[in-house]
């Protein structure tokens, strides 16, 4: 009977050993979905985030940046949002050295208060949206071939003012784990607000 016990309680042991996150945890969960998804938080480089892809994924030969293109329903690219309009987000990465097996991506778009900005919906199929500590965040949802990642975006109400796009690319070489990979430098874009007529008071001289 001490020995069934004894034995049980190795068993035990060794189930709690197989979930350490310094033992197993990276190689299985930074295989396949985004850090906001499997509990490491906002990496974006902003000014909420625990720090960038970089703080696991390294050591490989990549040369990655990203980049953010904003464009209205009609396809015209976007330096100011509308109030409520809804409009169309398409992050690029782009890799200079080497090849990568495949690409991974986080953004959020936060007020000036570091509140969330916006609604991200509609995500491409190797995307993602999360919400994290009052917050949104759009990811990539598994290693994804190709370094395009799009989604919609609804700007907050009426008097919220500009916002930030922060948001940070990775160039991985797919071997399940986080060495050999390269992460871009963190990356943010500013939208101002277009004020309507009725943000302004007229006045007769």
């Amino acid at each position: 009977m001490l020995f069934l016990l004894i034995q049980s309680f190795k068993n035990t042991e060794k189930t709690s050993e197989y979930y350490s996150p310094t033992d197993y945890h990276p190689t299985v969960m930074f295989g396949s979905s985004g850090a906001a998804a499997t509990g490491f938080g906002d990496r974006t480089g902003g000014p909420v985030a625990i720090g960038t892809c970089t703080n696991c994924h390294s050591g490989g030969s990549y040369s990655p940046s990203i980049s953010l293109n904003i464009t209205d329903n009609g396809g015209n690219p976007i330096t100011d949002y509308i109030p409520g309009q809804e409009y169309n987000l398409s992050f690029q990465i782009t890799n200079t050295n080497g090849t990568p097996g495949g690409y991974g991506m986080q953004a959020t778009a936060l007020l000036a208060n570091n509140a969330a900005a916006g609604t991200f919906s509609t995500p491409s199929s190797n995307a993602q949206i999360i919400p994290l500590s009052g917050r949104s965040y759009f990811e990539h949802n598994m290693r994804s071939a190709t370094p395009t990642f799009t989604s919609k975006w609804t700007a907050p109400s009426s008097g919220s003012g500009a916002i930030t796009f922060y948001f940070v690319g990775n160039a991985v070489n797919g071997n399940g784990g986080t060495s050999g990979d390269q992460a871009s430098a963190a990356t943010s874009k500013v939208l101002g607000e277009t004020l309507s007529t009725s943000d302004f008071v007229f006045r007769k001289h």
